[in-house]
């Protein structure tokens, strides 16, 4: 299986992604691969956690997001295979950051940073931001179960410079890292184990469970913590602004840097629901399924 992954890439995938990204894009149409996602994958999912975030919202209006995010969503996948091939030129070109000088503030006063962010726009154009900003970039990933692909996602995420910790290792590679000025990206929208601490709070009209980890993280190493929020401004192009959540997350209440940030990725995607990913199941678990809970 390894073997027919290697073959499968190297043969096929990788080529494919030296293509010109509106190529693949145009490729992606005439397949129809918008319309077929929208056939096969999670599409109950992605239907019922709409309808129940915007309970405000007719049938027709919660149809019309979910086939505006199944073009976002193939419209990932195809920026995703050009990852492989693209050039670190292009990349800047298509994900800028545009205020770059807040984070650069506090390189220059010796301050780690943590960036919180949501499963919103394109997060894997993450790899985007390391040679656009004076800290190192760190990120924390899940390591796929394919070993062959994981390598290859893993190789493709680095190629600019982006550093990779491995979830699993999460306290020691957050603890190592410290030996340099760094920011350290968390997605906040995941859907919490049962096994781990969670705060609890309102998000799109429902009781919400949020993994209080990047709290603790912040309060340790004592983080500057600020909000990524990315746009899509067309096709194949984002923006990237961040905004200050606080410099000394000693001083917050314990839950107030959490509710905050997922208040600010509430309101991004109220915004513009189609560029968030509706097919993560991110209330499957209820509040009586957690070990520990803080309210």
């Amino acid at each position: 299986m390894a073997r027919l992954g290697k073959i499968l890439f190297f043969f096929i995938i990788k080529p494919i992604a030296y293509l010109p990204l509106p190529l693949l894009f145009f490729f992606a149409d005439i397949l129809g691969i918008p319309f077929l996602c929208s056939l096969t994958y999670r599409k109950h999912i992605v239907k019922t956690q709409i309808k129940q975030s915007f309970p405000e919202k007719s049938e027709k209006e919660v149809m019309q997001i979910a086939r505006k995010f199944y073009h976002h969503f193939s419209d990932i996948l195809v920026e995703t295979l050009k990852l492989l091939a693209i050039s670190e030129q292009e990349i800047i070109t298509r994900c800028k950051i545009k205020n770059e000088a807040l984070l650069h503030q506090y390189y220059e006063q010796n301050r780690n940073v943590m960036i919180l962010m949501g499963h919103y726009g394109n997060w894997e154009y993450l790899t985007a931001l390391n040679p656009q900003m004076k800290h190192q970039s760190v990120v924390l990933y899940a390591p796929l179960k394919n070993p062959t692909f994981d390598n290859l996602i893993r190789q493709s995420r680095a190629r600019f410079g982006l550093q990779l910790i491995p979830k699993a290792s999460a306290q020691k590679g957050i603890s190592e890292v410290q030996k340099k000025k760094h920011a350290i990206f968390f997605l906040t929208d995941q859907c919490p184990t049962s096994k781990q601490t969670v705060y609890w709070t309102s998000f799109l009209n429902q009781e919400t469970a949020v993994l209080i980890g990047a709290e603790v993280y912040a309060r340790r190493y004592n983080y500057v913590v600020v909000m990524s929020k990315m746009k899509k401004i067309k096709r194949g192009y984002y923006e990237m602004n961040f905004e200050l959540i606080t410099e000394h997350p000693r001083d917050l209440a314990v839950g107030v840097m959490t509710a905050t940030h997922t208040k600010l990725l509430e309101h991004q995607i109220q915004e513009a629901p189609e560029f968030w990913l509706w097919t993560h199941r991110r209330w499957k678990r209820k509040r009586e399924d957690y070990v520990k809970n803080i309210n």
